[in-house]
């Protein structure tokens, strides 16, 4: 996912209440379609910096 696509997931989940969020997928977050190493929440826009910050259980795609 774009990095600014990231961003405005974030804004929207803030917007919406920003209610807990199980993070159950994430994908690899994207800068001009170079990976950043860092990872993002599908759902809300999280940003994970690194594997190790992963939820438990959580799908990768």
């Amino acid at each position: 996912m774009e990095a600014d696509e990231a961003g405005r997931r974030r804004e929207s989940w803030a917007a919406a209440g920003n209610k807990p969020c199980a993070h159950e997928s994430v994908t690899s977050e994207r800068f001009g379609g170079m990976s950043s190493g860092d990872y993002v929440c599908l759902r809300c826009g999280k940003e994970f910096t690194s594997r190790a910050e992963l939820p438990r259980g959580c799908s990768i795609l």
